[in-house]
């Protein structure tokens, strides 16, 4: 973000010394011509970001498939590595299990059923707890 300030604020000391002894038309094409710059200063930026990121991509891509052809035989040198992602690996499965299981309706493995302190009395609309039958207005 400050790059974008020093930019700006660089651009309107530029303007204020060109300003001197030009025509106000000469001053606006300036003004219209760094403007232009600072545009294509930000597609470029964002297009430097996109390409930053594509990259990320394409190690990610890179290093699983390595993973993928290696991980039986790593050499010795990646073996703390492999050993983390098989670990994470297992316990991404397990929490997949977990959140299915919720979603199911089902409790997560080793959660009792229920609780044996928690009594719940399921009555019908129109009912109290009594059994007897509310009055309706």
């Amino acid at each position: 973000m400050a790059d974008y300030r020093e930019l700006i604020n660089g651009a309107i000391n530029k303007i204020r010394e060109t300003a001197e002894g030009k025509s106000l038309q000469e001053l606006i094409d300036s003004g219209v011509q760094r403007a232009e710059s600072f545009g294509e200063a930000a597609k470029t930026a964002m297009s430097l970001s996109s390409d930053k990121a594509e990259l990320q991509r394409t190690f990610a891509e890179i290093g699983k498939l390595f993973y993928e052809q290696n991980r039986l035989t790593a050499p010795e040198y990646y073996a703390e590595l492999f050993e983390n992602a098989s670990r994470l690996e297992q316990l991404i499965a397990e929490k997949e299990e977990t959140v299915i299981n919720y979603k199911n309706g089902a409790f997560a493995p080793g959660e009792p059923e229920e609780d044996p302190d928690i009594e719940v009395e399921i009555i019908e609309f129109g009912q109290s707890a009594e059994g007897e039958d509310s009055e309706q207005p």
